[in-house]
């Protein structure tokens, strides 16, 4: 199995010489990793946001010193790790490392995913215990002194087994930065062929290569491209970023196949139709959703309390007993839906300048002659955004070719409002600022203004390439569909 990279891996021990056994195990993987002492004074100026597996020895001899009993030795220690972890670090694992018996374990881990004692919780708190790859060694002699605690002689390979196995148990974790090694090796193979054009062994590689930059820029923007040294980068990083796609599709049969043994079929279990799309304890009850044969059910510790034809039908089926819980699995269900496609289809970034792709706010008056239009109640009103979609050429765009911004009017929606007409383009359920939402675009609306229409206006969201081009593939349909005169 492979273990994260590019300096994903932290080690906190106050006693290196039984942290080098493991730093010995990771060099041994080709893994490289961090070492902090545990001394607050030597933990990073600011916050690391790449984070994979910490592995924290327990015991640091100037934590337990100071705090007397557990719940200031956890907080102490969650204090550490809030110190070396940035809140946008994503998914981690701490592995806690200690020969004493994993002191404070429990306290720890209720007060790290329970009690959201960090400012970034990892996805799972795994043992190794220290003294399964070392043993005490005893000076010889009338009472038997212990005088080191040393490395067993198969000590680096139980250390590479116990972290094979306690992985195993959150392979999901696994899955994303199996893909993040795959993402390094692309990024590799297009940095070395771009350095393999010109001789490294030339006086003037660097020159030669800062020159085929320009080409490169070019070649990406176009004859329009404007030659400053910001544009030049800004263009080569653009055209550097295709090549790495093209590597990572050549190449993902080969990073994947590291994690062929991961099951990610939907799971399915004797008792319960189909296959299991949600599993949720809910005061000490297991409810389970599944789907099979068009339809959907929900079971209650494997016995079924509801079925419909869609989700929804399955929640207004359920009985009262069973509303707080229907509340929470509905949740999960369309903000897991919704939040997939917000991954795929919208960025959280908002670029600047003014680009298509870009989602901006109207004003109330075209909001409500869009909410009218399309007969949505005025109680509404209030529930609703006004947006507008820039979908000028991208082409344009990147050559400064642009002499209008073409726009395409619409409404950010709740989930709930159904809308359904052939000059609409309305998007799946995604997830905005923790909402279900829906965005419409109405065609009948696309106009055009001068670009200096956007400079005052609001960036609100920014649309993936691949949204974009189904949008404006479905307004050109929509543009060019051909009408029929008769008579009656």
């Amino acid at each position: 199995m492979e273990l994260p990279r590019n300096g994903g891996i932290v080690i906190i021990d106050d006693q290196i010489g039984e942290a080098i056994p493991l730093m010995n195990a990771l060099s041994q993987k080709g893994v490289s990793y961090v070492y902090y002492n545990g001394e607050t004074r030597n933990y990073p100026k600011e916050t690391l946001e790449s984070v994979r597996l910490i592995f924290l020895d327990m015991h640091l001899d100037n934590v337990t010193s100071v705090a007397n009993d557990n719940k200031n030795v956890v907080s102490t220690l969650i204090a550490g790790i809030d110190t070396i972890v940035s809140e946008k670090n994503g998914p981690y694992v701490i592995m806690v490392w200690s020969k004493h018996d994993s002191q404070h374990l429990t306290d720890f881990k209720k007060g790290v995913l329970e009690n959201n004692g960090l400012q970034c919780k990892p996805v799972a708190v795994l043992n190794m215990d220290k003294s399964s790859c070392f043993e005490s060694v005893y000076e010889e002699g009338e009472g038997s002194t212990k005088s080191e605690f040393k490395l067993k002689e198969n000590g680096i390979e139980i250390i590479l087994n116990t972290m094979e196995e306690q992985l195993k148990s959150i392979d999901a974790f696994v899955l994303l930065y199996n893909w993040e090694n795959g993402i390094r090796l692309s990024a590799k193979e297009t940095v070395n062929k771009i350095e393999s054009i010109y001789e490294k062994q030339s006086s003037q590689w660097s020159a030669n290569l800062k020159n085929c930059f320009s080409k490169i820029a070019k070649a990406y923007a176009g004859e329009m491209l404007d030659e400053t040294n910001k544009a030049i980068i800004e263009n080569t990083y653009y055209s550097m970023n295709d090549i790495m796609c093209d590597y990572s599709f050549m190449i993902t049969d080969s990073f994947s196949e590291k994690v062929t043994g991961i099951s990610c079929e939907l799971e399915e279990r004797n008792g319960i139709q189909g296959k299991i799309e949600i599993i949720e304890n809910i005061d000490d009850k297991e409810y389970v959703l599944s789907h099979a044969q068009n339809a959907y059910h929900l079971y209650v510790d494997s016995n079924i309390i509801s079925s419909g034809k869609n989700v929804e039908k399955v929640f207004e089926n359920i009985g009262e007993e069973h509303r707080l819980a229907e509340t929470k699995i509905r949740t999960v269900y369309w903000n897991g839906l919704a939040g997939i496609n917000s991954l795929l289809h919208l960025r959280e970034y908002v670029p600047i300048g003014i680009r298509p792709g870009n989602i901006y706010e109207i004003d109330d008056g075209l909001k409500k002659e869009l909410c009218d239009t399309n007969s949505i109640a005025p109680t509404r009103y209030d529930e609703i955004k006004g947006i507008e979609l820039e979908v000028s050429p991208i082409c344009d765009y990147s050559q400064k070719k642009r002499m209008r911004l073409r726009l395409l009017p619409g409404l950010l929606l709740p989930q709930d409002i159904n809308l359904n007409a052939e000059y609409l383009y309305i998007t799946k359920p995604i997830l905005i600022e923790g909402d279900v939402k829906k965005m419409m675009f109405d065609f009948r609306y696309f106009t055009s203004e001068k670009e200096g229409y956007l400079k005052e206006k609001k960036h609100l969201y920014v649309l993936g390439d691949e949204l974009l081009r189904n949008i404006k593939d479905k307004m050109s349909s929509h543009i060019v569909r051909t009408g029929i005169v008769v008579m009656e």
